[in-house]
């Protein structure tokens, strides 16, 4: 499965603060998802994206990257929901990759959620994919 630019963006991310984690807080992770995806694409809907964002966000200060946070973290989106109940439920699931499968599981377990998956898998598979994940 090709990397899309999130899931890219999302990877150097937590490399970027795998060697850095003091201090770590929400605005520090979205300053560096800037940086990054800026890097990425010149699109300014895809630089302002919040979907893959905040999922990758969630991930970090939940601890559920390599990263080792310190602190007592509570970070709450519903992007990141749907990552989590992944993770949860299905994690075998990531193995085959296919994002319109698990996005299926999303909609038969999630209050109207969006009828596509927006960068939210494609930050979950590419940080699974590059043993990123703490499982």
């Amino acid at each position: 499965m090709k990397e899309t630019k999130y899931g890219t963006c999302a990877v150097n991310v937590v490399r970027i603060i795998l060697n850095d984690s003091k201090n770590l807080s929400e605005s520090k992770i979205t300053d560096i998802w800037f940086k990054e995806i800026q890097k990425l694409t010149s699109s300014k809907d895809s630089i302002n994206k919040c979907c893959p964002r905040k999922t990758l966000t969630g991930l970090i200060l939940n601890n559920q990257t390599a990263i080792k946070c310190e602190g007592n973290f509570s970070f709450q989106s519903k992007n990141y929901d749907y990552v989590q109940f992944i993770l949860s439920n299905n994690r075998q699931l990531l193995q085959e990759g296919n994002k319109t499968h698990l996005w299926s599981i999303i909609q038969e377990n999630f209050e109207k959620p969006p009828k596509n998956q927006n960068g939210q898998l494609d930050v979950l598979l590419a940080l699974h994919n590059r043993k990123l994940l703490r499982l």
